[in-house]
């Protein structure tokens, strides 16, 4: 058997050594995928990168185009997994392209990790499949009487809510943090690991003891369009100049979903304003967070600052108190009590 875990970031990486260890998988059994071409500077392991595959399927694809990649993943896994059975591991099996890797003949059992904050979201409707339109049934079935390639691609993609496996898999374990993760997911299907990963790989630098971070996401105007980009600006540039310090350095790291013309007026603003020092991206902050000390972390709606509150770091999120309508409103409709409370001071 292998074990075949899909990796996009830094925290699903340390998640995927995480379960590796909790099921004794042995190195030669473990096979990496993922998007983006993500790496991780302190482990020499061979990722197989399926951006090709995740970025097309982003966008709508003719029925052949779906068909042919369909049979390329179905290959390019089979042969990374060396013709054997697998299970999967993955943050989610609702995208085509995982929903393909999830439905081969060869994948025999999921496993969901938490990856940001969605993990966490009070949401009913991640775990739910809804039903389809009725008029949809019936577009579906005339498809499926006219084409066995429809046929053959509904049933490798057959759609599923962020967080469930159901009906095709019914014993899927779900691996998290910490407890508050997968709120809709009973106790008994959870293995909770109580901390991040420490990787004992990472360079220790206790240089970065005492600094000031800033986290950066993509959610208000690149993800949700809470805001647009002008606003987005007005909101921000006050906010990053409130945290000017003489005492501290000042780091900053962008989120890769972020407008580059955004994060470049943002850059230029810290630079000037603040001497602040962009973070390696290649430097996990899950790491700087565990193996530092008395660090203060800035953001906005980051699973990052929930990271490092946990961690005993001091956090501050520029959305705290507000009342500005769509941002506080996100917060309250995705948000659990911990994170209203403890990062947004909503309550």
């Amino acid at each position: 058997m292998k074990y075949l875990f899909y990796v996009q970031s830094h925290i699903a990486f340390y998640l995927a050594l995480q379960v590796k260890e909790y099921l004794k998988v042995n190195n030669k059994d473990a096979k990496f995928i993922s998007v983006r071409n993500y790496k991780n500077k302190y482990h020499s392991i061979n990722f197989l990168d399926f951006s090709k595959y995740y970025d097309a399927m982003s966008s709508p694809m003719s029925l052949k185009e779906a068909i042919m990649a369909l049979e390329e993943i179905d290959l390019k896994v089979n042969d990374l997994c060396e013709n054997d059975n697998y299970e999967f591991i993955t943050h989610s099996i609702a995208p085509p392209v995982w929903q393909f890797i999830a439905t081969n003949p060869k994948c025999k059992k999921i496993h969901l990790i938490e990856d940001g904050s969605s993990s966490y979201h009070k949401r009913s409707d991640f775990y739910i499949q809804k039903n389809l339109p009725f008029k949809k049934k019936v577009i579906n079935f005339f498809k499926k009487l006219v084409s066995n390639q429809y046929r053959i691609y509904s049933q490798r993609a057959p759609g599923f809510p962020i967080f469930s496996t159901q009906p095709l898999f019914n014993d899927t374990v779900y691996y998290g943090i910490y407890e508050e993760v997968f709120p809709f997911v009973p106790p008994s299907q959870k293995v909770i690991f109580k901390q991040i990963y420490k990787d004992p790989l990472f360079p220790y630098q206790p240089t970065l003891d005492h600094i000031k971070l800033i986290i950066f996401d993509a959610t208000i105007v690149e993800q949700r369009s809470l805001m647009n980009e002008e606003e987005y600006l007005n909101l921000i540039f006050p906010l990053l100049a409130s945290i000017n310090s003489q005492d501290k350095k000042i780091f900053y790291k962008f989120h890769p979903g972020q407008f580059k013309h955004i994060t470049k007026q943002i850059k230029d603003f810290l630079d000037k304003e603040l001497h602040a020092q962009e973070l390696d991206k290649d430097i996990p902050v899950e790491q700087i967070i565990i193996h530092n000390h008395n660090l203060e972390f800035y953001g906005f709606y980051s699973t990052l600052l929930f990271y490092a509150k946990r961690h005993g770091h001091f956090v501050k999120s520029f959305i705290e108190g507000t009342q500005h309508p769509k941002l506080r409103q996100y917060a309250l409709d995705n948000f659990n009590d911990y994170f209203l409370k403890e990062i947004f001071k909503f309550v």
